[in-house]
């Protein structure tokens, strides 16, 4: 799924944290969004879920495979962010919802009413995929933040989404499980996910990422391809 931004200007209690925005994911691309703290990188991430604070006043328009954004009510984000756009956070206990590893990750789901024998096959498949069979009846407070990272995964992946959005999701993880993230996104390359990344730490990008957009004071300052970035 693609998504096209347009003039997006998003302000917050009076300040400006985002400024006339334009910028095209394709379908498929793996986009690293880089650049210092407040540069307006995790803001762009979380415009794209629908997760600003309700204060934010926001312009512009945000396309997701034709549905826009901006503007649309509570229903239709949710129902986009349900089915088409899955967001894995920097901290992955702020989507911990349930305390048995299984219950997490079937919580999306059973929101959206999709019946109990699917989902406990959805749960298999997306544990699965992160390497976590075995874990159903884990408690999630007891884990790793790297298994708690993909506890996370499996959960914005659960439904299938067409598009993923990362924010920083390395900051608290070790060598071993940024390793394992890396594994988790080319796994998400391989399924034809569009996949976005909002990144401050560039090192673990290198072959992760096709095109780097560089974010200062809320503004694009630069978009480069991998291999241009990489050359600098």
């Amino acid at each position: 799924m693609s998504v096209s931004i347009r003039n997006l200007n998003i302000v917050i209690n009076g300040m400006p944290i985002v400024h006339d925005v334009d910028m095209d994911i394709a379908d498929g691309e793996r986009v690293g969004l880089i650049g210092s703290s407040g540069s307006g990188k995790s803001m762009i991430a979380k415009s794209i879920m629908g997760l600003l604070p309700l204060s934010a006043q926001v312009s512009g328009s945000i396309d997701m495979g034709g549905t826009e954004i901006v503007g649309a009510s509570d229903q239709a984000i949710a129902d986009l962010r349900g089915r088409y756009v899955g967001m894995v956070f920097q901290n992955p206990d702020d989507q911990l919802v349930a305390t048995l590893v299984e219950d997490d990750v079937a919580f999306g789901p059973e929101n959206l009413g999709v019946p109990s024998v699917q989902i406990a096959q959805r749960v298999r498949e997306a544990l699965k995929g992160v390497g976590l069979v075995g874990f159903e009846r884990h408690e999630t407070h007891a884990l790793s933040g790297g298994q708690k990272q993909r506890i996370a995964v499996a959960a914005a992946t659960m439904l299938g989404p067409r598009v993923v959005v990362l924010d920083e999701p390395t900051s608290n993880l070790d060598a071993n499980a940024i390793a394992d993230m890396r594994a988790m996104i080319e796994q998400m390359k391989d399924e034809g996910l569009t996949i976005v990344i909002a990144e401050h730490r560039l090192a673990w990008l290198n072959g992760v990422a096709d095109r780097y957009v560089v974010f200062d004071g809320g503004h694009i300052v630069q978009d480069y391809e991998a291999d241009e970035f990489l050359s600098l």
